[in-house]
């Protein structure tokens, strides 16, 4: 049987390993990271386009948007638990079994957005029992029950990205995004305004009505049908034709889920953290709430470059262990750790030479630039471990290991950093700078806690999942 273009190449044991692994794992890591980019950015445009009708709107988005992202992010847990299923599988060259794989993963897409679906019908009662002012849960609900349309073709994105990445075929993952993001640019702009963003151009009108924060909403679940539309096209192509189709049985979507339900768990533990501070930060005032805002917008965007090079090393790790080569393991997460580490210092430079231009690219408000660079020197410090824990929480889900990262941001977050950050906040009257001194013990814990258990698992005899 011939070998598909997206087999990962043997590398052979030399004194070179590792750095062929490093050129390896940052090739893959570059598109990953732009479709990490891509993401975020639609949210962007999405916030930009929804600023434009007033407070209560933006009010409500961003309420939605934070129900909306722990609904997902349990979806997108369970659906990452088929990482290290296709990169085992290819680095075994076994790429029917990676294809029965997808086709388990989008069953699964299917089933768990439906309790997902559920659940978020329930929005109006958990409103009500938060005391969230009935003006903005109405905007809130009326934004999430629009992006509901979405969850399913988000989940099979995920899916089918995972299977794209495993097999190397990154650039579709690149040329969708920059596709979604212009579709969901422009879709924003003419659901949103209706007409009137034709008129601003000079255009005639084509009888589109105003659809306001709906219209945002129903703009990214287009844009995440257009995504969806081509990677499933890529993903359906490649099949050589001398290949024998694989059963698809129920205990690969099984194998799925006991990988995957730690994996939302632990996302659950991160975005709860990290909600729980920005609520902390809101009770400090405007000013500190708009810092912490403001920096927490900055470190998105160098753990969006963490993410994909966290992608990479899951695929290495997976592909090593695919071969049953246990020292390819340990260059594989060695090289991540160069990667990642090497661009968050890089990352956390920029943020302590120059936090305050940093500040002003984002605000001309002077009472917010004087407060964001002490927050963004507090990450500055902790990036490397930003990097090592993104990177080692990566390769132990390439390698099927899962449930010690779930304790590990338990252990750091919960036990130590927010209890921390709140001693040094609020107590000690510290403020938002405070909270992130917490937030910085919590991530380097969570670092300490991973990069050691990698090395347990590494010296362990190898096993598939």
């Amino acid at each position: 049987m011939s070998i598909p273009p997206y087999a990962p190449r043997p590398i052979l044991s030399s004194p070179n390993r590792l750095w062929t692994e490093v050129r390896e794992t940052a090739a893959l890591a570059m598109p990953l990271a732009g479709f990490q980019l891509g993401y975020m950015l639609m949210g962007i445009v999405d916030f930009v386009m929804v600023g434009r009708l007033g407070a209560l709107a933006m009010a409500g988005v961003g309420v939605g948007s934070a129900v909306w992202t722990a609904f997902q992010v349990i979806g997108v847990g369970l659906l990452l638990g088929l990482d290290p299923l296709f990169a085992q599988a290819i680095g075994a060259r076994r790429h029917a079994r990676a294809r029965a794989v997808l086709r388990q993963g989008l069953v699964l897409a299917a089933l768990a957005s439906i309790p997902l679906a559920l659940a978020a019908l329930s929005l109006p009662r958990l409103f009500a029992l938060a005391n969230v002012e009935p003006e903005v849960a109405s905007v809130a609900t009326s934004y999430v029950h629009v992006r509901l349309w979405g969850l399913l073709p988000t989940l099979m994105t995920v899916a089918v990205r995972s299977y794209l990445q495993a097999t190397q075929q990154v650039r579709t993952l690149v040329v969708a995004m920059v596709i979604a993001n212009i579709v969901n640019a422009v879709a924003n702009a003419l659901l949103v305004f209706g007409d009137g963003s034709l008129h601003a151009l000079g255009l005639p009108g084509l009888g589109l009505p105003a659809l306001g924060v709906e219209g945002s909403a129903l703009a990214t679940v287009i844009s995440t049908v257009v995504a969806l539309a081509i990677l499933l096209w890529r993903a359906t192509r490649g099949r050589q034709p001398d290949e024998v189709e694989e059963s698809a049985p129920l205990s690969l979507m099984l194998t799925a889920l006991r990988v995957g339900v730690p994996v939302a768990l632990q996302l659950l533990a991160e975005v709860g953290a990290f909600s729980a501070v920005t609520t902390l930060a809101g009770s400090l005032g405007s000013v500190p709430a708009a810092a912490h805002s403001l920096a927490n917008t900055v470190m998105s965007f160098l753990f969006s470059i963490a993410l994909g090079v966290g992608s990479a090393t899951t695929v290495r790790v997976g592909y090593a262990v695919g071969r049953e080569d246990a020292e390819g393991v340990r260059m594989a997460w060695l090289a991540g750790l160069l990667v990642g580490c090497g661009t968050m210092v890089f990352g956390g430079l920029l943020l302590f030479v120059a936090p305050t231009g940093i500040a002003r690219l984002l605000t001309d408000d002077e009472t917010v630039v004087a407060a964001a660079p002490a927050l963004l020197r507090i990450a500055a410090l902790y990036q490397v471990c930003d990097g090592a824990q993104v990177v080692s929480s990566a390769a132990l889900r390439g390698a099927g290991d899962t449930w010690v990262t779930v304790y590990a941001y338990i252990l750091g977050y919960y036990a130590l950093g927010l209890p921390l950050g709140v001693v040094l906040g609020l107590v000690s009257q510290l403020g938002v700078v405070g909270l992130w001194w917490g937030l910085a013990l919590g991530v380097t814990t969570a670092a300490m806690v991973l990069l050691l258990r990698f090395r347990i698992v590494s010296s362990r005899p190898i096993i598939r999942v």
